[in-house]
């Protein structure tokens, strides 16, 4: 079959025809039209009538300090939540849920006390256990039996780059024998230079791992619908090792009419060799975890244990993704402040997200059972942020009892990085803008399932009105908030008149605005403390040192210092690099000029 004829063969909605239809554009371009119409609506207010103004930027102030101030109560239980997985015993915990569950309960009764513990964290530890009583006689599956794919993307990644994070598998993988990573390399950058990454992989890997070419050409059998009912076996002899780490190397097919060029299709691609290699080896899905990332991340310590063991005690194993904390550290002293601090606040905002289980979607790296991917489809390969849009595509193929929980272990990442400070700034605002513009894809895509395809149309209208609120509204104030608290308000002092400035309101609104100042201020204290206790260490750990520090390891303390200095840039960074680029893509939206796909340049680092 050739290629051009897979046009759109597939069970879901396509996005590139619904562009097509007026009603699609019109839900495509709510989002900015309110964002645009909030900025200029003060603007206009704040000359003719700034009490009102003046009135609602109060109001939006105390909005955003519970807000922020409830988020930091989150993030500080995430971190301490992330310190007691730490030091629990992972891989000694897994050994007994698959030999002695008495002795895995005990393991866990002694974690109770970990630090200082809370209610919630004994309730948490208590939970746990009572899912091992509860699953080991009737739905128990051995640890030893779960399988753990990563499938991780590349497209002109260096070599050195792929080889560390497949030595951070080999490092940290529990069961070697059962870990598998799929490398899906792009056809359109040539043989010759994926055969030369390929060959680089096997010179560095020092025979640590067991690489092998896995390639399903039969494109009727790889966008098979359903997966399950296929009968399959690949027309090579294929060997699982146990003391390597087992790499396959596939590469996505360009020129497939309905993709567009960028990291979905090729997930989707690397997804669906991962899923055939299953049907090889005659192994059940709902023994398969399958982990997404991108070529610069490396699991951390206990990420594979953790993933499973979550997995393993969870009755409801059909309807969970799971997601970890991301923490950019790989190349913490590479890059500029200004990525630092996006990635900071990056991990900062999924330990927020941790905590409410109704906003926690799939973000950068996360993990879907194997059973639970076939039925969703794969990933969509007609968009551009393919990460939230897999958690909706699971929620809509689940009928809506679908949800992602938090796993308490770190995946380590690249920050942007670029050759001068310009380059750099101009490759975090194309990153931010992507991240944007992926809600932008979202939005109209759920209001459609929810009211148009009618996919969810039984489900509880509570849950679907919420979902769409938090959508839109958080979309709205990641564009306007960082405006509204640096410009919006001055705007009623700058433009209301004589008359204005003279009324009690207009001082109201300015100690109002000294307080929040203040309350920002204070903040970067409790931010600073949770990089120099969380990140501080991960950074000295992981990041390749800059030749300041080489070789003088009593000077940690001032690198961890150092990195909790970042923390003063924070506000800098939210006012400059969060605003301008969601409304730069909310833009895009309304008048149609859709993103195009955008590949995040990665450094060349050493440390392995």
């Amino acid at each position: 079959m050739s290629i051009p004829e897979l046009s759109y063969k597939s069970s879901y909605f396509s996005i590139l025809k619904g562009r097509k239809k007026w009603y699609y554009r019109v839900l495509e371009s709510m989002i900015g039209i309110f964002s645009f119409g909030f900025l200029i609506g003060l603007v206009i207010l704040s000359i003719f009538n700034p009490t009102f103004v003046s009135v609602f930027l109060i109001l939006y102030g105390f909005m955003w300090f519970l807000k922020v101030s409830i988020s930091s109560i989150y993030i500080l239980y995430s971190f301490k939540t992330t310190l007691r997985y730490e030091k629990i015993d992972w891989k000694d915990l897994l050994f007994q849920l698959s030999t002695n569950h008495d002795k895995a309960i005990e393991i866990l009764e002694n974690a109770k006390t970990l630090g200082k513990a809370s209610d919630d964290w004994q309730n948490r530890i208590k939970e746990d256990q009572n899912k091992i009583l509860n699953l080991k006689d009737s739905n128990w599956t051995d640890p030893n039996d779960i399988y753990n794919i990563i499938v991780s993307i590349t497209y002109n990644e260096d070599a050195q780059i792929l080889n560390n994070s497949l030595t951070a598998a080999f490092n940290n993988a529990y069961n070697l024998s059962k870990t598998i990573v799929f490398l899906s390399q792009e056809q359109r950058m040539g043989e010759k230079h994926n055969q030369k990454i390929r060959d680089s992989i096997q010179k560095l890997s020092a025979g640590r791992f067991n690489i092998q070419i896995f390639q399903e050409d039969d494109l009727e059998l790889v966008y098979e619908k359903d997966h399950n009912t296929l009968d399959y076996k690949y027309k090579e002899k294929l060997e699982l090792s146990s003391d390597k780490l087992n790499v396959f190397f596939t590469a996505h097919p360009d020129g497939m009419m309905g993709e567009i060029k960028g990291s979905g299709p090729n997930a989707n691609w690397g997804a669906r060799q991962a899923s055939l290699l299953m049907k090889h080896f005659d192994i059940e899905p709902n023994k398969v975890i399958v982990t997404k990332l991108d070529a610069d991340h490396r699991i951390g310590n206990n990420y594979l244990e953790v993933l499973t063991y979550n997995y393993l005690i969870n009755p409801n194993k059909d309807n969970i993704g799971f997601e970890p904390i991301p923490v950019f550290v790989n190349n913490f002293y590479q890059t500029g402040f200004i990525p630092r601090i996006v990635g900071i606040q990056s991990t900062f905002w999924v330990m927020t997200q941790s905590i409410m289980p109704d906003e926690l979607h799939f973000y950068m790296c996360y993990a879907v059972p194997l059973h639970t991917l076939r039925k969703a489809g794969f990933w969509y390969r007609e968009v551009i942020s393919e990460e939230c849009f897999l958690f909706y595509q699971c929620y809509f193929s689940k009928g809506g009892d679908f949800q992602t929980l938090p796993i308490y272990a770190p995946i380590l990442v690249d920050a942007v990085e670029g050759s001068d400070f310009f380059v750099t700034f101009q490759n975090q605002y194309k990153q931010l803008q992507r991240w944007a513009w992926g809600a932008l894809e979202e939005f109209p895509y759920i209001l459609y399932k929810f009211f148009i395809d009618r996919s969810g149309e039984n489900l509880d209208t509570r849950s679907r009105l919420k979902m769409i609120f938090l959508n839109f509204t958080n979309s709205i104030f990641w564009a306007t908030s960082g405006l509204v608290f640096s410009f919006g308000v001055f705007l009623p002092k700058m433009l209301g008149g004589k008359e204005y400035n003279a009324e009690p309101i207009s001082l109201s609104l300015q100690n109002i605005s000294l307080f929040f100042t203040i309350f920002s201020f204070s903040l970067l204290g409790f931010f600073a403390y949770i990089i120099y206790a969380y990140l501080g260490p991960k950074i000295i750990a992981f990041s390749e040192p800059t030749e300041k520090f080489k070789n003088k390891p009593q000077s940690y303390r001032f690198q961890q210092l150092t990195a909790a200095a970042q923390a003063i840039y924070m506000p800098i960074v939210y006012i400059i690099m969060m605003p301008f680029p969601a409304l730069d893509a909310q833009f895009r939206a309304i008048f149609g000029k859709y993103l195009g796909y955008w590949v995040t340049p990665k450094g060349k680092q050493k440390r392995d």
